[in-house]
């Protein structure tokens, strides 16, 4: 039909799609025609009609004329497959070819009369309007074509076994050649249709990547086998959400959580795969109800079941994990308050044994039960694991409520992974949106396509256009005013009934914009050619930068804005709610709604955000809670680690207590006690004691000292706490090693004891024996009383270390059991040499849990206690006397703090206060601003309006003062004291004030020339209110206005200010003449004053523009006369080569900022 060489024949000829280029020379405005052939639908060697699905929707999206040519009539297959891949081309939602027209051509037909088809052909029409896709894809009776059999078989003779031979039939050829007319023409007009008229190569391949990469990511869209089974899908899914919703809420995750708190995470996921059993039929019974309701097939019926299925076990697995962690926490906590769990084991077990062990066997033993701990809690936890696990319940859920703009969950778990491992990195939430923007930006930047075309009939007023949220319509207004007044004044328009008609709309447009909008402009339709310029503006800015803060539709605020409202949901005061199905909806209609909004202000102009754009932010969304639910797991997990690490020295120290008789405690407790006492009785090692002791040194103090006392005095300072405190620390020693020593002589007397009772043992009856006869029972079998008379003998021996009496009728109660003691075991301590006083004191002290230890053998306790005491005197012996040693509460860092002042919390010794020193200001290199003197005034001395310069920020002396709010500004002391106080510092500056004057470029002086009074000028200030203006640099700019206007009046001075604040735009350039005409009438109306006040002119402007040769020349003569200063403020990191000549014609100030924020500062400046 078009001369291509495309293999034709019965069966798969064709693999995918072939294409080739034709050239046209009989259409005008065409070169080429690009026909693309697919394998035949149907066939019997492919069998895959989810396949054939994927080819009809690919053709018509990227097609202006499809052709579907077919043998016989149209089947119920066919037609099912048209009519969903339509609604599914409708959905697509991204640049595509607008409404293909679709012919078929029902070949080898006997009947070649299309009347007697158009049942058929009505039939399918009809489906596709009941539909709602008439204006989706072109059909009708007039695209329906049938064609005769090519070719008649005619013998060569009359032998019927012989060959035939096939001739072509005038018909078909007459037929055909007719159907390339009707083709043609319909090709023509559905091209005529589209906005680009000049669609290239490059643009078709564009676009066909497009809609193949979106086939790929969103396979739902050819999944169903016709419209009626993928509106049923829609259909039953929603109601899935409402049953998910109604019986796995956040009430009930947390109830199910609470309830399993002090369960183990074995018991865990019984208990819950049990509850979610029971969930997973109940509803499927509901589910089953609804497949009866809804009359759902099969495929819909496997489809759903599985979905849910998906979703319950992804609730369940998130769930459980939830309350594996809220056990775990409640565990840890036991563990670190009381030394529960594997710790408890522990010490159970040493004491059954009834060891008595060194405190570095404990430790050993306590680090191998601590390794074990970590390294449980770590093998539950493997993060890639997890993270899978986030993704895809985090998928899962969203996928209820958001299927049209979200991609399969391959995507997430492939191509997103390595992204979202960046993304959990630790930051804080500011950083996270920060790199979800950025990726956000990355996304969008790569897409073909970010708005689409899509007509409506709407009519919009200006009024509509005034109300936009998320269109800027000011830079919209700019724009447009440029664009047509360019266009009127270039005669782009060459139409002169289009150019009239643009002219009226534009004087129209223009008078609205100056602020006569009258309710008749409010309810006028936009003009056509308006609305148009404004869309060729909205979809080129998109095009060229979707990310420039000068366009209209601004995608980095429409993130923003739906980032501010996903925060507010996801956290309740600062606490971030779970990543639950409830929350997850929420957040799926906040997005979706304001995506509608954008829709509608864009619908104004025929234009609509494509699926890319609404899928990246979803799919961002994703990635965010995602990563919020990964670090929800993360934190518990870091917190249990943490809280371990965290509290291991207190659970250590806790099970010496426990196993480990400890007599270094004693010293170290007695040390912090010296510690404290000395310290306290040290009144001069504040700043302000420190700083007296300097000052007195002043008098007789060298240059170079007194220097460096006023650069640095805080190293001064510092190097006269360490000569105070080296007395200090030194006096501390002593002390503790004069405790060391008793407490020595106390451990060699307890050894003594112990010697002389493990002797007296001998003949004294077996181990067991012995203790049995010390004490009767009164209940209990044999085996507990023998254990429980182990722990009465610990009690009985502790008893008689700290010299308590022991006499009969004393018991001691045991597991509800009461022993007494026997004559026997009163005489056998009454034998004994009992512990001095000093001992016995030291003993109680050091009473720990020990004493719940079960002693079997007296005997081998004992000899286990002599065993160590040589150890036990080498250890004692290597105990430091240091001070650093027993600094525990950083004594000394605290101090030192304290002297150096700003490191440290102020209280009434060390606060900043005038009444114990501020410095003259020229001690630090600050001069009066306009003679160049230094300074020679303090704090007290310096009016709250006065200007200085903070860290090279201009501010009034009343806004430092709020910047250090626990300094002390107030002068509390005498009017002698402040003499004295600034006597001191001038003879300070007597001293070394000259090399000061020649380090800072200052002028010396002894005394400061006062301050006189400022003189009045006439401000003429020319302001730059053009729309790239608009936003930040407009506040920031009015805010710098302010700023000198105040400044001025705060030096009292009585000036006139002029500000024009409208540039207006000329052909796209600013247009700087109107402005400086009225500078000239401004100077010239001042002439004929009585009183003449110079003139300050402020000119500032952020972009290029015509020069204004005519009004400078005549500016710059007044110069000398009229004009006392001409500044040039220049916005914008660019060079401004016409902005720097008018500086230097008028011989003024030129200043370039590169940030709109630095406007405050220059006009704070320009004020002096």
């Amino acid at each position: 039909m078009f001369g291509t060489l495309f293999e034709v024949r019965e069966g798969r000829c064709t693999r995918g799609i072939y294409g080739s280029f034709v050239k046209c020379n009989s259409i005008p405005g065409i070169d080429y025609i690009l026909l693309i052939d697919t394998e035949g639908l149907l066939s019997i060697e492919k069998s895959d009609k989810e396949y054939d699905r994927r080819l009809v929707l690919f053709s018509l999206a990227i097609s202006h004329l499809m052709i579907v040519n077919m043998l016989g009539d149209v089947n119920e297959t066919l037609k099912d497959m048209l009519t969903l891949c339509t609604d599914s081309l409708k959905q697509l939602n991204v640049g595509k070819v607008p409404k293909p027209t679709v012919h078929f051509v029902l070949n080898q037909k006997a009947d070649p009369n299309i009347k007697n088809h158009l049942e058929a052909i009505n039939k399918i029409v009809s489906d596709l309007k009941d539909q709602d896709l008439a204006e989706t894809i072109s059909i009708g009776t007039d695209t329906f074509h049938t064609l005769p059999s090519a070719f008649k078989r005619e013998r060569l003779s009359n032998d019927t076994s012989g060959p035939c031979l096939l001739r072509t039939e005038p018909d078909f050829i007459e037929l055909t050649q007719k159907l390339v007319l009707k083709i043609i023409r319909s090709a023509k007009e559905c091209y005529d249709r589209g906005e680009t008229s000049n669609f290239t190569p490059r643009q078709w391949l564009t676009t066909s990547t497009t809609i193949f990469a979106m086939l790929q990511r969103f396979p739902d869209l050819t999944y169903f086998k016709d419209i009626n089974e993928k509106h049923q899908d829609d259909k039953i899914r929603k109601q899935i959400e409402q049953l998910l919703s109604k019986t796995l809420s956040s009430t009930d995750r947390q109830k199910l959580i609470e309830e399993h708190s002090d369960k183990n995470e074995q018991d865990i996921k019984g208990s819950f795969q049990s509850k979610f059993q029971d969930h997973q039929q109940n509803l499927r019974e509901e589910l089953e109800n609804i497949f009866l309701l809804e009359n759902a097939s099969e495929r819909i019926r496997d489809r759903c079941q599985q979905f849910l299925e998906r979703q319950v076990n992804e609730i369940l697995n998130a769930w459980c994990t939830a309350a594996v962690q809220a056990s775990d926490q409640k565990q840890m906590g036991l563990l670190v308050r009381d030394g529960a769990a594997d710790l408890k084991k522990l010490i159970d077990a040493i004491i059954e044994k009834g060891e008595t062990i060194t405190k570095s066997e404990a430790t050993i033993r306590f680090e191998n039960m601590w390794d074990e701990k970590v390294k449980f809690i770590k093998a539950k936890f493997i993060p890639e694991e997890r993270l899978k696990q986030a993704i895809k319940f985090v998928y899962g859920n969203y996928n209820i409520f958001e299927r049209i703009s979200l991609p399969g969950v391959d995507y997430f778990l492939m191509e997103k992974l390595p992204i979202i491992k960046q993304l959990i990195e630790p930051q804080s939430l500011l950083d996270l949106k920060s790199m979800l923007r950025i990726h956000f930006s990355n996304d969008v930047m790569r897409l073909q396509e970010r708005v689409i075309s899509k007509p409506n009939d709407s009519n919009s007023t200006l009024s509509t256009i005034e109300n936009f949220t998320f269109l800027h319509k000011q830079i919209l207004y700019d724009k447009s005013y440029s664009m047509i007044e360019e266009q009127i004044r270039w005669n782009t328009i060459t139409d002169e009934h289009k150019r009239n008609l643009l002219q009226r709309s534009f004087d129209k447009f223009k008078k609205w914009l100056s602020g006569n909008k009258s309710n008749t402009g409010e309810t006028e339709p936009v003009n056509i050619h308006v609305k148009q310029n404004m869309r060729q503006i909205i979809m080129s800015e998109i095009k060229e930068d979707p990310f420039h803060q000068t366009n209209t539709l601004q995608l980095t605020v429409f993130f923003d804005k739906i980032y501010t409202q996903l925060f507010n949901l996801i956290y309740d005061q600062n606490i971030m709610r779970p990543v639950e199905i409830d929350i997850i909806q929420k957040i799926v209609g906040v997005i979706n709604a304001i995506i509608k909004e954008i829709n509608l202000e864009l619908s104004v102009f025929e234009l609509s955000l494509s699926k890319n754009i609404s899928s990246a932010i979803h799919s961002n969304v994703v990635l965010l809670l995602t990563v919020l639910h990964f670090n929800e797991q993360k934190c518990h997990f870091d917190n249990q680690l943490q809280t371990l690490e965290h509290k291991k020295p207190g659970l250590l120290n806790f099970f010496h207590s426990m196993v480990v008789p400890n007599a270094s405690t004693v010293l170290t407790d007695k040390a912090y006690q010296i510690i404290a006492s000395t310290v306290q009785t040290q009144q001069n090692l504040t700043r302000k004691e420190l700083q007296m002791i300097c000052d007195g040194k002043l008098q007789t103090a060298n240059e170079n000292w007194i220097l460096k006392y006023i650069k640095k005095p805080t190293d001064i300072i510092v190097e006269e706490f360490k000569i105070k405190w080296t007395d200090i620390e030194k006096v501390i020693e002593q002390q503790i090693c004069a405790e060391k020593s008793r407490l020595q002589k106390l451990l060699y007397d307890f050894f003594e004891i112990i010697r002389p009772m493990s002797t007296a043992l001998t003949g004294k009856g077996g181990a067991l024996q012995f203790i049995h006869d010390l004490f009767t029972s009164s209940a209990g079998d044999a085996d507990e009383n023998l254990k429980n008379k182990g722990q009465c003998m610990m009690l009985l021996f502790y008893a008689y270390l700290t010299n308590e009496k022991i006499e009969l009728q004393k018991s001691y109660t045991v597991f509800n059991s009461t022993y007494t003691i026997t004559p026997k075991g009163v005489q056998f301590f009454q034998n004994l040499l009992h512990p001095n006083a000093s001992l016995a004191k030291l003993i109680a002290q050091m009473k720990t849990k020990s004493t719940v230890t079960s002693i079997k053998s007296f005997h081998q306790f004992l000899e286990s206690i002599l065993k160590v005491e040589q150890k036990a005197h080498e250890r004692y012996n290597k105990l430091s006397t240091a001070f650093a040693s027993y600094d525990k509460d950083k004594v000394y860092i605290r101090l030192l703090d304290k002297a150096r002042g700003c490191t440290a919390t102020c209280d009434e010794d060390n606060k900043h206060s005038c009444s114990t020193g501020h410095q003259l200001r020229a001690f630090t290199g600050i001069k009066l601003e306009v003679k160049n003197e230094a300074s020679l005034y303090q704090c007290n001395e310096i009016n709250d309006n006065d200007f200085i310069i903070v860290k090279g920020r201009r501010m009034r002396w009343s806004e430092m003062k709020l910047l250090y709010p626990e300094w002390d500004f107030n002068l509390v002391i005498t009017a002698d004291k402040v003499t004295k106080l600034k006597s001191k510092f001038l003879y300070v500056w007597s001293r070394i004030g000259k090399k000061l004057c020649d380090e800072f470029d200052m002028a010396y002086v002894i005394m400061n020339t006062p301050k006189g009074l400022s003189e009045s000028f006439h401000y003429i200030l020319l302001l730059d209110s053009s729309g790239s203006m608009h936003g930040n640099r407009w506040s920031n700019l009015l805010a710098g206005v302010n700023e000198l206007i105040t400044a001025r009046k705060n030096n009292g001075t009585d000036d006139c200010m002029l500000i024009q604040k409208k540039i207006q735009f000329t052909g796209g350039n600013t247009d700087l003449g109107p402005p400086f005409d009225l500078v000239l009438k401004t100077l010239e109306s001042n002439t004929t004053e009585k009183t003449i006040l110079k003139s300050i002119i402020v000119f500032m402007s952020d972009g290029e523009a015509l020069y204004p040769e005519k009004q400078l020349n005549s500016l710059a003569t007044k110069a000398d006369t009229q004009i006392k200063e001409f500044w040039t403020v220049a916005l914008g990191e660019n060079k401004m080569d016409v902005l720097e000549k008018i500086s230097q014609k008028m011989k003024g100030v030129y200043k370039q900022l590169k940030d709109s924020s630095e406007l405050v500062q220059a006009y704070a400046e320009i004020a002096q």
